[in-house]
């Protein structure tokens, strides 16, 4: 093999772990917003904002937002880190372009899961935010 197989080999991996990761990820917060949109009678949305960008992945902001009126308001519920080679995601509290109290994501199941028990907690910045917009806006 030649270093430009190596590199490709390389550079291929990099590419399908991201991808595969940032896709799983898009593909949760797509069913969350769903579910987020169709409890609130479409009146609170969840939506994601790239944040930053570096050599060691992504991270994104999960953002939950009333829809409608003037001043559109929206809460950071947490924050996620895709790294350059895909799993495990990081997920915490964002601290300029840091991650604190960083828990590990390795799968889509524990993606899935995370999520999931955001939701059954009454007291998590996710619920707490969307039972907020959605007594704002009457749903």
């Amino acid at each position: 093999m030649t270093f430009d197989d190596f590199l490709g080999e390389s550079l291929d991996n990099l590419t399908k772990g991201f991808d595969t990761a940032y896709n799983d990820f898009m593909g949760v917060l797509t069913d969350l917003q769903n579910a987020v949109s169709a409890r609130t009678h479409g009146n609170v949305t969840v939506k994601v904002s790239e944040v930053a960008t570096t050599t060691e992945g992504s991270i994104y902001d999960l953002l939950v937002q009333k829809v409608g009126g003037f001043q559109p308001q929206t809460q950071r519920v947490a924050s996620f880190q895709i790294g350059s080679s895909g799993y495990p995601i990081l997920v915490g509290d964002r601290i300029g372009n840091t991650l604190e109290s960083v828990r590990e994501l390795t799968s889509k199941i524990q993606l899935t899961d995370y999520i999931a028990r955001q939701l059954k907690n009454s007291s998590s910045p996710l619920v707490v935010a969307v039972a907020y917009f959605s007594r704002k806006s009457g749903a």
